[in-house]
């Protein structure tokens, strides 16, 4: 496969957001994470985790890119967590909404949104 020609891990962690996570995923290429923006209460520790698990490198290109995606819901269900990191996440990242035709065609849904965040340079 692709994946043992490149080289490389992955793994897949459980972390107690807000926590620093255990040392050997500090700085790792790449954090996936997906529908975890569900309550504003939980939106500054998951913004600490995910500012935790990126490089204290120097270096632009070697820092940690992290892909989120969230489904958008109805009013009253997540959105003012949503609202609430989006706002928090300008100040600590550079955030790029991923644009629907850079998408796989069979998963894209006008309510999903996916973001790639890269800590900003001041951040690092």
């Amino acid at each position: 496969s692709a994946f043992d020609t490149a080289g490389g891990s992955c793994a897949a962690e459980v972390l107690c957001w807000g926590e620093p996570p255990p040392e050997h995923l500090r700085s790792p290429d790449f954090v996936l994470a997906s529908d975890c923006i569900f309550t504003t209460a939980l939106v500054e520790p998951l913004m600490r985790t995910l500012r935790y698990l990126c490089c204290a490198s120097s270096s632009a290109d070697s820092c940690t890119t992290i892909i989120i995606c969230n489904e958008e819901r109805e009013p009253g269900g997540n959105r003012a967590a949503e609202l609430a990191f989006a706002e928090i996440c300008k100040g600590v990242f550079e955030v790029e909404v991923v644009q629907a035709q850079d998408l796989d065609a069979e998963y894209v849904s006008s309510d999903i949104v996916v973001r790639r965040l890269r800590l900003r340079e001041q951040q690092q």
